[in-house]
């Protein structure tokens, strides 16, 4: 079935069938993919791809998840934060969670924690500091 026009009712397939048809290159050649958000207009989408390195310890692991953690592990002294605190549990208003990484270009809450329900939540730095302690 071709395409007429992109649309909010269509884009969520055609991102599904995106992935599956990237799924081959990934495997073949040891990355993962992350498609972002998609912006359109009735003619034309896009969206920014990030490609990692995928290394033995991180098979399994979801795309954002490998990519949390390499930030985290090159970003994590920025925000006063150690190496060995990744994967660390904390206890925040929601409840447990654990560090998983850094969004450095969020300067306000660029710390990525996971919830024990599976949900990413930002928090800012200093309170992850002190979550820590």
């Amino acid at each position: 079935m071709k395409l007429k026009e992109f649309n909010k009712q269509n884009l969520p397939e055609l991102r599904i069938k995106l992935v599956a048809a990237l799924k081959s290159f990934e495997e073949e050649n040891g990355v993962a993919i992350n498609l972002g958000s998609i912006s359109f207009s009735s003619d034309t989408f896009h969206t920014k791809m990030s490609v990692t390195i995928v290394n033995e310890e991180d098979k399994g692991e979801s795309n954002r998840d490998i990519q949390l953690k390499k930030d985290f592990l090159k970003y994590c002294v920025l925000f006063g934060l150690e190496q060995k605190d990744f994967g660390k549990e904390v206890n925040i208003n929601k409840g447990k969670a654990v560090i998983v990484g850094i969004m450095p270009s969020s300067r306000k809450y660029p710390i990525i924690v996971k919830t024990t329900d599976n949900k990413y939540v930002k928090i800012g730095s200093d309170y992850a500091k002190s979550l820590i302690k």
